[in-house]
């Protein structure tokens, strides 16, 4: 890495070649921002200069050691203006300020303690919906979306022990960044924060969260903030070399107090930077938001605010007065907009959850920090910002549709429920929201959208009006904002004889088979098309026979063997409108078991598929016709116990060669095994 003097030789001649070539080239000041300064202290002036700073500092610092508040140091006013080469001499309530003969300005900052368990709560848990019902206008369209392409997390204290606790923050912000999908995060810590950063670097952020010590100069009505670059105003040399490179871009000297190794308190002095220096910067912010922890940063003016947003940066945020929880603040600031909440949203959270801000050994002496805009026209600024799209509808049925959505855009960074997502929709209103009260919803945890493009949403609305165009849209819930999806339509099935409109049971369905065949409307045991109806055995005209008793003719000892004889007689191959008939003896005469040859009809010409009704899962069976018939996937029954309702349909035919079968597709088949004394349904069928 080049020294100070070899950079500025280097600097000072890239800078008279891009004047040249802009010159060159009839380019206007505009289009080349960044002001030069003016030549560099040097010579005599230089020498003299580092001589009042050295001899400034060999009295006042230990005083400033010694004395633990600004009241105590400020007894010792009468003595610092004596000193040589001191020409001014002034304080506020956190800083002592001089002036050099040769306008340098000096100051000492008592910075606040931190007690990070009192202040600091944790992130992981701090971000829970409060309940309220939120925004329902679709909050895209509000929304200043502004994705970051950089993220500079720049820590400046990190070096002192009483700010141990930013470290490990920083590293889980910069981890939290990338999660979210922002790689290009960079963690400048201590040193590194140098003034050469940021005067050629710094603007190359469009995400910046600054750790930083400041102070408001009300003299001189400057802000000042703290760099990483130490200078050891013991050093003649490095003050010289400091002031040589760095003297004439408005920079300044600041003195604190850090614990170090061993927990002794030490003075360490930077260089530091107003907003006087901030032209001077190479480039612009690219609409760069900044969240900024030092103290005082927006006391009494926003001349600090101001001179960012001349360098094009779009929102800047920093503490009026001394703080103690900017930091934590920040970290949860920023894990909000990850959120993809906006900064209006962040900032007002954060202004009343974190209004700490005293100096702690003095609370009563120094006024709470109050968080504040420094550009407050870019309050809805997000930086996530997700994208909810209503995909088609399928599987309609009269009463029940199944409905798509899925979020792009955002990747949660938290390991907990943060957002629901969802479906709204409407008959009668072609904007849906959820105030229509017909809306289902799912949580969606992180976990689900780290790493993640794209997360599916899915839904299935019920309880729908047959024949009937509905109107619906997917939404997603979060930070107790509402985001929807465009509005799309569907209509339901028209639902015709076979599904039983005038309620009136039991009645025959005429399909339009070719053998005439009628079907009835519903199971035997049943009063509606949706109810399972009893499970009967086979040969069973009472339907009392469950537990395989003696008595019962057709028992069976062997589990399939329905061709066998049973205790020296042979059951009959048909049973159809015989006494042994569960159809015929519960309806009458008129009604039947079906046949197998009618089973195989139905199965031949009829179009089946899986289908719910009224909340109940079965086979729709629709005629050449057009005319349907619903058998509810009743399951079976082996003696008392109930398997496969749900999921499966058994239906006895009147002979011993097989059944009606169908399961979860919905396709019904003829079917020869079968065990007789098991409990299965039982559709009747008519001429």
């Amino acid at each position: 890495m080049m020294d100070r003097q070899t950079f500025y030789i280097v600097y000072r001649l890239v800078l008279l070649v891009c004047m040249l070539v802009i010159s060159g080239c009839g380019n206007d000041s505009k289009n080349n921002p960044t002001e030069e300064p003016e030549p560099p202290i040097a010579g005599t002036a230089l020498e003299k200069e580092a001589e009042y700073i050295v001899e400034s500092s060999k009295v006042i610092d230990p005083l400033f050691l010694e004395c633990q508040t600004m009241e105590e140091l400020s007894k010792h006013m009468e003595q610092i203006r004596n000193i040589e080469g001191v020409s001014e001499v002034w304080a506020t309530d956190i800083a002592l300020y001089i002036k050099t003969e040769g306008g340098s300005t000096l100051s000492w900052l008592y910075t606040p303690n931190v007690n990070v368990d009192a202040i600091r709560p944790a992130i992981r848990t701090d971000l829970s919906r409060q309940g309220k019902a939120g925004t329902k206008s679709n909050v895209a369209e509000q929304h200043q979306y502004n994705r970051p392409e950089r993220v500079g997390i720049i820590n400046q204290v990190a070096s002192d022990l009483k700010h141990a606790y930013t470290l490990p923050l920083c590293n889980e912000m910069e981890e939290l960044f990338k999660k979210a999908g922002f790689q290009n995060t960079d963690f400048i810590n201590g040193q590194e924060a140098d003034m050469e950063f940021f005067l050629n670097r710094f603007t190359s952020y469009d995400i910046i969260f600054l750790l930083t010590h400041g102070s408001y100069d009300g003299q001189q009505q400057k802000h000042w903030l703290l760099t990483g670059e130490k200078v050891n105003k013991s050093d003649l040399d490095d003050i010289k070399n400091a002031l040589s490179i760095y003297g004439n871009y408005k920079i300044g000297l600041s003195t604190i107090q850090e614990v170090h190794d061993g927990k002794d308190t030490v003075n360490v002095s930077y260089l530091t930077f107003s907003e006087d220096c901030i032209p001077h910067m190479q480039g612009n912010f690219n609409k760069s938001v900044i969240f900024n922890i030092a103290c005082q940063s927006l006391k009494d003016s926003k001349s600090l605010a101001d001179a960012f947003k001349g360098k094009q940066a779009r929102a800047y945020l920093g503490y009026d007065e001394s703080n103690c929880v900017g930091a934590i603040a920040g970290a949860v600031f920023w894990t909000w907009m990850l959120q993809g909440m906006t900064i209006e949203a962040a900032y007002g959270k954060l202004s009343s959850e974190y209004p700490i801000g005293v100096r702690e050994e003095h609370p009563d002496k120094h006024p709470a920090a109050t968080l504040c805009f420094g550009i407050p026209e870019s309050e809805n600024i997000c930086i996530i910002h997700p994208t909810v799209t209503t995909l088609d509808a399928g599987e309609m049925t009269g009463t029940t549709a199944i409905v798509h959505g899925q979020v792009d855009g955002w990747k949660a960074t938290l390991d907990r429920d943060e957002a629901e997502a969802g479906f709204c929709w409407s008959k009668e209103n072609s904007n849906p929201t959820i105030e229509g009260g017909n809306f289902k919803s799912q949580k969606i945890s992180a976990y689900e959208f780290v790493g993640e493009e794209t997360v599916s949403i899915n839904g299935k609305m019920t309880s729908l009006t047959p024949n009937t165009t509905y109107y619906y849209r997917s939404f997603l819930y979060m930070n107790e904002e509402y985001y929807y999806g465009e509005v799309k339509e569907f209509k339901t099935v028209e639902e015709k004889q076979g599904m039983c409109p005038d309620g009136n049971h039991p009645h025959m369905i005429d399909l339009g088979l070719p053998s005439g065949t009628k079907w009835a409307c519903c199971n035997v045991g049943a009063s509606t098309p949706e109810e399972y109806g009893g499970l009967y055995g086979w040969g069973d005209p009472t339907g009392e026979y469950t537990e395989n008793p003696n008595n019962y003719d057709y028992k069976s000892d062997e589990w399939y063997a329905v061709w066998e004889y049973y205790g020296g007689y042979e059951p009959p191959l048909d049973i159809c409108n015989t006494k042994l008939d569960i159809a015929s003896v519960k309806w009458g005469n008129n009604w039947r078991l079906p046949t197998t040859d009618e089973i195989k009809e139905l199965e031949n010409e009829c179009i089946s598929k899986s289908f719910e009704y009224k909340s109940i899962i079965g086979s729709l069976i629709e005629g050449p016709n057009n005319n349907k018939i619903f058998l509810p996937a009743s399951g079976y029954r082996e003696n008392t116990d109930i398997y496969a309702r749900g999921e499966e349909g058994r239906y006895w035919s009147g002979m011993t060669e097989g059944i009606l079968h169908f399961n979860s597709w919905g396709m019904i088949n003829f079917n020869g095994a079968f065990v007789r004394y098991w409990g299965y349904s039982v559709r009747p069928v008519r001429k």
